[in-house]
């Protein structure tokens, strides 16, 4: 609908019974396509809650459940029930009485009422200020089935609701409609008879109870409003002028509109605008057809027929009350459309895309980075090889790490040997680690190899001065000449045995200079090397050698601790070189895993290919066929054209069903065909609900026949309606300047028609169900029921016919028993006690089941013949009158003379109804 036309039209929905909440959800669905909940409202009324569980989530539900408590007396009072109808059962088992009953019943009638009355007030209320004759009418939607029990049995009681709660709105925009679903009766390829009915027997008695239902409401309106009661019989005029129905579960008054409900009467017309009839093939809609021709299931298709046809309904210009023309009137909708399934193309081209992005990553992509990584392992191969800075070719690297290495301390080789240690070095290396991949931390190790080697200070002087100090001081000593030295070459080696050497030299002499002695001259002089004479004083010497000791000594501990120092730093910067080759081999390992992820990439990328062409074949062969049912064409794609369709065209390009016509996607032949055939499926479709005969009835024609036609499209496709040949039966609804409405769907053409019929009784399937009827078909048909005419649940509208369908099982008329004279009783071997308690026991029992001709009792002038072939005939046998024999101790009163006659027979009589749900009734009565 365009923005600027847009009008609302308030609607509420009521779903009933599991028909109904299929139609009203698929109804949902529809305003929810077209964003347009807002203007609606919903509740859903069933017995059987799992049909609830699936309404919309604002959706008011009612589940109708009764109160045991009150099941016995209401079997008695309502006189719509009767004793062998199952009311305990989850759901209505398809018995239109029962249906009305878990409505009409004290748990939930006036709850229910007032909920919806309330509901729809408040919607109302809400929505009023939109409401005009050249806008919009406030719509009540009520949707069930005329077949099953709940939908069928609720619906009468229903209407009246809704009729009085759109009175009590005051307002003439107001339009009430009932949509329900009848099952249609399948002829013979000759026309001249029904074969074997599909589906539930009872459906078909349900529905022709429900149609006498609807023709007991139009004939109100032919009676009273067109004043055909001149030509038809007294009798039928007199009967039907007021349509009373008794709430059988409210039996409290009051004032206002609030108040209890106790009766519904209607007076002027039916309490809808327009009532429409959806046939179905029960045989189809239970699945008995394996396969399903189309894009819907049998069961999907009249769910959108019915829901599609309302929604039109509420998106006509004017309001639908205005629409009705003043008449109430029986018909059918019919809705069809022809549509490209735009989504399913624009998920072709995502495939293809999709398809596309994955061929490109797996020739073009994948192998280039496979390249790189290749070429980046054999980079990392070159550089565990070398580690050498020449090899780096990233100047702006080399200056960047020197320069930190110089603000770190590490600038000239004899400044990090005097101020450096090995965990300065480590400390530096790992700050390097953390900020630059392997590339920088070969700089940082060979930059500062570089440094800690600069010929200044720097690590080769240190480690010189180390040897030189050590062979002084191994020559000197002539070390190599001890025991066990001429095998050590290294200069460690030696530096090691020389401090311990002089060491223990020096902590010797010690000990003899503290215990000096005038020998010593001579020890000393064979100690000492040849070079120190012997002092003037041998004291004096002695301190001289011993300052020569400690001198050695401590050169020899300073250049260890300097050489120690710096060869440990060396040997970090040796254990780091060591730790990067392990990074550049785990690196590879990790490239190489890389590589072999992207040749799996590759290999899964291929199976996805595969899987994605397979997608897009059947894609290609869905949107290149017609998928076409009674209500659907879902157009055909040019089959040719489908190669050269992208996202870009799709999202970009094809914005309507006409776009995809100017593209050359869609055939403008195939559109013209489509278009003309749903016309005329549209405008021309009369299933076997409508078309009767209409010679015959008995009520005259009070209605020309009116079937409209609506066109419903986007405005871009407008220039499509000049495809179509318009040339039908049905009148053209249009707006001024236009259409009907404008559909927000693009790629989508509806045409809704509805069939207007005149009375119930023109109906072809009414015709032909009371064919059924008159031929004892019906009876056959019956099902649950005892009797086929226990489905006109409403007992109260119709005659003795329909009363005594329903009396049957409740009511058995039987003389009134002559008191009963115990002194008669033929047992003269019994004593008088004996003789009364065998009467209170079986003999009381034995004369009302036999009367006077029980072979026991003296016969007199009277003539009672007893029950016995009365109940037998419904079922009751001697033991079940034995049950509902009277308490022992109202016979001993009886007998005694202390209580009436009368009191016992009402006792069988109210024992009768418990027990066995018969309520005898006097033919004197």
């Amino acid at each position: 609908m365009s923005a600027e036309d847009s009008l609302t039209h308030p609607t509420y929905v009521i779903g009933v019974g599991q028909a109904g909440i299929n139609v009203m959800n698929t109804l949902h669905e529809v305003a929810a396509e077209n964003d347009d909940e807002e203007k609606f409202q919903f509740a859903a009324i069933d017995t059987d809650v799992d049909a609830l569980s699936s309404t919309p989530r604002a959706a008011l539900n009612f589940q109708l459940e009764i109160e045991d408590d009150f099941i016995d007396e209401d079997r008695a009072n309502y006189p719509y029930l009767t004793g062998r109808m199952n009311l305990e059962d989850k759901g209505a088992r398809r018995q239109r009485p029962v249906g009305r009953y878990k409505l009409d019943n004290k748990n939930e009638f006036e709850s229910t009422f007032e909920q919806i009355w309330s509901e729809i007030e408040s919607h109302y209320e809400t929505h009023s200020a939109d409401l005009g004759p050249q806008q919009a009418s406030f719509d009540i939607f009520l949707i069930h089935s005329l077949g099953g029990g709940t939908g069928s049995g609720t619906y009468p009681l229903l209407l009246m609701m809704m009729d009085m709660i759109a009175e009590d709105l005051d307002s003439e925009y107001v339009y009430t409609a009932g949509m329900g679903v009848v099952p249609e009766i399948p002829m013979n390829e000759d026309g001249q008879g029904p074969i074997p009915l599909p589906g539930s027997p009872i459906y078909y008695p349900n529905a022709h109870a429900a149609l006498h239902d609807l023709e007991k409401f139009e004939l109100l309106e032919i009676i009273n409003k067109t004043n055909y009661d001149r030509h038809m019989p007294s009798d039928v005029v007199e009967e039907n002028r007021v349509l009373e129905l008794p709430v059988h579960s409210s039996r409290l008054q009051g004032g206002g509109p609030r108040s209890h409900v106790t009766q519904f009467r209607l007076d002027s017309g039916p309490p809808f605008d327009d009532y429409w009839l959806m046939g179905v093939d029960e045989g189809d809609i239970d699945g008995r057809i394996a396969g399903q021709a189309g894009p819907e299931t049998y069961r999907q298709e009249v769910n959108q027929i019915m829901a599609r046809s309302l929604y039109a309904i509420t998106q006509f210009s004017n309001g639908a009350e205005n629409w009705t023309q003043g008449k109430s009137v029986l018909g059918t909708p019919d809705q069809a459309e022809v549509y490209v399934a735009n989504d399913e193309v624009e998920a072709y081209a995502e495939l293809k895309a999709e398809k596309e992005s994955k061929e490109h990553r797996k020739t073009e992509e994948i192998p280039a980075e496979i390249e790189e990584i290749e070429a980046a392992i054999e980079s990392l191969k070159t550089r565990k090889s070398n580690l050498n800075l020449d090899d780096i070719d990233d100047e702006e690297l080399i200056r960047e790490i020197r320069n930190y290495l110089g603000e770190e301390g590490f600038r000239k080789g004899k400044a990090i040997v005097e101020s450096k240690s090995q965990s300065d070095v480590e400390a530096v290396l790992d700050d390097v680690a953390d900020e630059y991949d392997i590339e920088g931390q070969i700089v940082a190790v060979d930059v500062l190899d570089e440094k800690l080697s600069q010929q200044e200070g720097g690590a080769p002087e240190v480690e010189e001065e180390h040897k030189d100090i050590v062979q002084d001081i191994w020559s000197t000593y002539n070390l190599q000449t001890l025991p066990g030295n001429s095998g050590i070459k290294t200069i460690t080696g030696k530096a090691q045995e020389a401090r311990a050497y002089l060491d223990d030299e020096i902590s010797e002499y010690k000990e003899i200079k503290e215990e000096w002695d005038p020998d010593l001259p001579g020890r000393l002089q064979d100690a000492l090397p040849p070079l120190v004479g012997i002092f003037e004083s041998e004291r004096e010497n002695a301190e001289v050698w011993l300052d020569a000791l400690q001198s050695d000594y401590d050169d020899l501990e300073r250049i260890m601790g300097t050489w120690g120092r710096v060869s440990s730093m060396q040997q970090a910067i040796s254990d780091r070189r060591s730790d990067i080759r392990s990074q550049i081999t785990a690196k590879v390992n990790e490239l190489e895993q890389e590589i072999d992820a992207l040749r799996d990439e590759q290999d899964e990328l291929a199976d996805e290919i595969r899987t994605k062409e397979r997608e897009m074949s059947s894609k290609i062969e869905t949107l290149a066929t017609a998928q076409t049912s009674m209500r659907q064409v879902d157009l055909p794609l040019v089959q040719s054209e489908l190669q050269d369709i992208d996202l870009d065209l799709v999202q970009n390009h094809l914005d309507s069903l006409a776009d995809y016509v100017d593209e050359g996607l869609v055939d403008e032949t195939k559109v013209r065909r489509a278009l003309s055939q749903r016309v005329d499926f549209a405008a021309s479709w009369k299933n076997s609900v409508i078309d009767g005969d209409t010679k015959d009835t008995e009520i005259p024609v009070y209605a020309d026949d009116t079937d409209e036609f609506w066109y419903l499209y986007h405005p871009a496709n407008r220039e499509l309606l000049d495809l179509i040949d318009k040339a039908t039966d049905a009148d053209e609804q249009k707006e001024p300047g236009g259409e009907l409405e404008y559909l927000d769907d693009p790629y989508r053409i509806e045409y809704v028609t509805f069939t207007r019929r005149g009375p119930v009784s023109r109906l072809k399937l009414y015709q032909m169900l009371d064919n059924l009827a008159d031929n004892g078909r019906l009876e056959r048909l019956g099902a649950q029921y005892e009797n086929f005419l226990q489905a006109f649940a409403y007992v109260e509208w119709y005659g003795r016919e329909v009363k005594n369908a329903f009396d049957a099982d409740l009511r058995v008329t039987v003389p009134r028993p002559p008191e009963m004279d115990h002194t008669r009783v033929d047992k003269p071997e019994l004593s008088e006690g004996e003789l009364k308690n065998f009467v209170k026991t079986s003999g009381l029992d034995s004369y009302i089941w036999q009367g006077m001709m029980w072979d026991a009792y003296e016969p007199t002038d009277q003539r009672f013949t007893g029950w016995e072939e009365k109940l037998r005939r419904e079922g009751i046998g001697w033991n079940q009158l034995q049950t509902s024999t009277p308490e022992s101790d109202l016979k001993a009163q009886w007998l005694a003379d202390q209580a009436d006659w009368d009191d016992v027979v009402d006792a069988y009589q109210q024992n009768l109804i418990e027990k066995t749900g018969i309520k005898v009734e006097f033919e004197d009565d």
